[in-house]
């Protein structure tokens, strides 16, 4: 074998013979340093951290857990898509609201609603209608979150070598949605509570 070839290590790179004996044999030639000592060591620490390396094979769940999961990633896309309906509808409801406060004082608006809806103050239309949008914004979130979980579940039966990938990022998804709601509700109480307390003090 030539001197000048090359050998390949573990890690995919090439280690050239004519650098490796110069370095390996730099003490015995009477240089008096240790840099082969350190190109061996380097060379070893290069193979022991490819075989490390070596792409190995990812968890994968049985066929009845698949079933499972499979059938919980349909349900979740189902339901994601009905709170969708229902955010995009309240949504459109506090926009119509606005809208009918506008036209009272026309002829389009029947008497009898005309008659209730003045009752309502200006203050209160505006609570009305943002609430209605808040929850309105609130459900298109969680549908498109639920949905998007729900894929990261079907990707689990569908795909292989990747299923604990994709259940932490239907966690993930699910971790953002139920932080929303949590938020949501305790804004909410807080709310409920300062208007008990306005209302208690006007009063």
């Amino acid at each position: 074998m030539k001197a000048q070839g090359a050998v390949r290590s573990r890690s995919g790179q090439l280690v050239n013979f004519r650098t490796f004996i110069h370095f390996s044999l730099g003490k015995a030639s009477g240089r008096g340093d240790n840099r082969g000592g350190l190109f061996v060591l380097n060379l070893r620490c290069i193979m022991s951290s490819s075989a490390a390396t070596e792409s190995k094979p990812g968890y994968e769940f049985n066929t009845a857990q698949n079933e499972v999961i499979q059938s919980l990633g349909r349900k979740m896309k189902l339901v994601g898509l009905i709170l969708l309906i229902f955010g995009l509808l309240n949504l459109i409801n506090a926009v119509l609201i606005q809208l009918l406060f506008t036209q009272l004082g026309t002829e389009s608006v029947p008497p009898e609603v005309r008659d209730q809806m003045t009752r309502v103050t200006s203050q209160e239309r505006w609570v009305i209608t943002g609430y209605v949008a808040v929850v309105g914004a609130v459900f298109l979130c969680v549908g498109l979150w639920t949905r998007s979980a729900g894929e990261s579940f079907r990707q689990i039966v569908a795909t292989s070598g990747k299923d604990i990938s994709h259940l932490m990022e239907g966690f993930k998804t699910l971790h953002k949605m139920y932080s929303l709601i949590a938020t949501t509700l305790v804004a909410a109480i807080l709310a409920y509570l300062i208007l008990i307390i306005v209302k208690s003090v006007m009063a």
